[in-house]
């Protein structure tokens, strides 16, 4: 039944109702323009993970000790010169016992004469040092060592991470809003023109303050060009295709954490790495100059000129005939502005409770994921090996979504890979409590199995989402859950360093066991939801409450999930 609306828009086009999908499908769903959009679009975000993922490098932990007192020690270093620097050691540092039972020297206290000593062990007064030497044997320099981020300032660490991620949900609104008001393609260059800038200055501040602003900075610049390429690369392209091209995006994230661990093994020192990193973004600066603005966005402003104008390159580059009169009628098809509020998703229990279940989720699979992904540093082991192990499961996850979203369903795919990895995570309780150093293989590999099932989930709950909720909020319900997964991302280093505060064995699985937790919690809640593969997009509230309730699926042909 046609509305009072759809009437009026055939009156006016004399019955011939044609909207941008259909002009895709004329041009081709993702013709050779198309195509090109989507690699110029998308070929920056190699860089993406440089900033989150590098401080498992350049964050990692040194092994470091109190400074010797100058100026009798000038030339102090982390490895014993000779007898007479052991000496100096051993009548100047204090020794403790680790957990393994190892004694080492103390890390942040050192003898001093008398006074205001914390401690008198021996006739000897124990105090806090402010000067450290560091193991320089894998790491030449990081920003611990830079910084001093160690002792008592050790949680300086966490917070840089979090002031980062920090970054990222403030660009989320920010650029978000730039991107609507202003195009996608200024949203784009502008995040790389941020990033650009702030990680190339990174390298040359010498004060934590300093270096917490920038990265911040970078934050907002990443989430920036992210989501503007996410958009722009996909509003060229039909909805049969962009399950398949918001995927790719995360296979050339994976390309970047590659390259990264390649800079990573060869440049030990963090400045000159964070340079060597900044430099490839550079290349992308010219897109002011030539990338091309969203058709969508242009015919939602009454830019119908220049809108048409790319549509028409795109049809000569693809090879094919537009019929010209389509044009005209798609600007009466051009969606009226959507007042329709989100928190109408309150006038149905089914869908507040939905809501709230996808919440939970994307909560968890951004905790999970980030979490997981930078703890690799403190697994044990090589941290290349590992970091290297991550990157192919990931890839992995990927490949899997590809092929089996559509032949599996959205809910046995999502729910098992959160539930699977969970259980995983959680089993690493046995490996340390009872295996120790001897199942330290296994422990990693029950971690890596972790970083599967939450980078398989998380590429799978974009789909999912979209599948889940009606037109009139799906854009609004979608930008919700991003931001509540940005702040996950948040909390996850402070977990990452947990095992700071615990001096026992534990200490090693404890981070690993609230992902675990998390994560398996999440899968749980998740199976309360609908399966939407085969179902149509529901464009009402109502569709949205039925989805799951129907006896039959609806003969429709499957529909891809659009990411926008």
């Amino acid at each position: 039944m046609e509305t009072k609306y759809e009437d009026e828009d055939n009156e006016k086009t004399g019955g011939n109702v044609v909207n941008f999908e259909d002009i895709l499908l004329q041009i081709g769903e993702f013709g050779r323009y198309q195509k090109i959009w989507y690699i110029v679009a998308v070929l920056p975000a190699f860089c993406v993970p440089f900033a989150p993922m590098m401080t498992i490098f350049t964050m990692a932990k040194q092994d470091h000790r109190c400074a010797l007192p100058t100026p009798w020690w000038d030339n102090d270093t982390f490895a014993i010169q000779n007898e007479g620097h052991a000496l100096a050691l051993n009548t100047t540092i204090p020794r403790i016992i680790t957990e393994s039972g190892d004694v080492v020297l103390s890390e942040c206290k050192m003898y001093v004469d008398g006074g205001n000593g914390s401690n008198v062990t021996g006739g000897l007064t124990e105090a806090s040092c402010d000067r450290w030497v560091y193991d320089t044997s894998q790491y030449e320099t990081t920003v611990i060592s830079d910084f001093n981020l160690v002792c008592d300032r050790k949680s300086l660490k966490s917070h840089a991470v979090m002031i980062f991620f920090g970054g990222v949900v403030g660009g989320s609104f920010l650029m978000g809003a730039i991107g609507d008001k202003f195009g996608r393609r200024i949203m784009l260059c502008l995040g790389i023109t941020l990033l650009f800038v702030a990680h190339f200055s990174v390298a040359w501040v010498h004060d934590y303050e300093a270096h917490v602003v920038l990265r911040f900075v970078v934050g907002m610049g990443n989430i920036g060009y992210w989501n503007g390429a996410m958009v722009l690369g996909m509003e060229m392209v039909a909805p049969s295709k962009r399950k398949l091209t918001g995927l790719c995006i995360e296979i050339v994230w994976c390309v970047g954490e590659g390259m990264l661990l390649v800079a990573a093994y060869f440049i030990r020192d963090w400045r000159t790495l964070q340079i060597c990193l900044a430099v490839p973004i550079a290349a992308f600066l010219p897109y002011w100059f030539f990338l091309p603005e969203s058709p969508r966005w242009l015919l939602s402003k009454g830019r119908h000129e220049e809108a048409f104008a790319i549509i028409r390159k795109a049809a000569e580059t693809n090879k094919v005939k537009l019929a010209e009169d389509d044009l005209e009628c798609m600007i009466q098809q051009i969606p009226r502005k959507n007042k329709t509020s989100i928190f109408e998703i309150f006038s149905s229990r089914t869908l507040v409770l939905r809501a709230f279940v996808i919440f939970f989720n994307w909560l968890s699979v951004s905790f999970a994921y980030m979490g997981l992904s930078l703890y690799v540093g403190n697994l044990g082991g090589n941290v290349y090996t590992n970091f290297l192990f991550s990157i192919l499961v990931e890839v992995v996850a990927y490949l899997i979504c590809i092929g089996l979203l559509d032949r599996t369903g959205r809910k046995p795919l999502y729910a098992t890979s959160m539930l699977v990895g969970g259980v995983a995570c959680l089993l690493t309780i046995c490996t340390t409590q009872f295996g120790g150093a001897s199942l330290q293989w296994l422990t990693i590999a029950l971690s890596m199995i972790g970083k599967l099932g939450s980078s398989a989930a998380y590429a799978a709950i974009y789909v999912y989402t979209t599948e889940l909720f009606p037109t009139p909020v799906r854009s609004r319900i979608l930008g919700v859950c991003e931001l509540i997964a940005k702040m996950g991302a948040m909390v996850s280093p402070y977990v990452c360093d947990l095992g700071l505060l615990f001096g026992c064995r534990f200490s090693q699985t404890l981070p690993l066991v609230v992902f675990g937790s998390v994560t398996f919690l999440a899968g749980l809640a998740s199976l309360s939801l609908p399966e939407t593969l085969g179902h149509p997009l529901p464009e009402s509230f109502d569709d949205a409450v039925t989805i799951g309730r129907r006896n039959t699926r609806p003969s429709v042909k499957r529909t891809e999930a659009t990411f926008l």
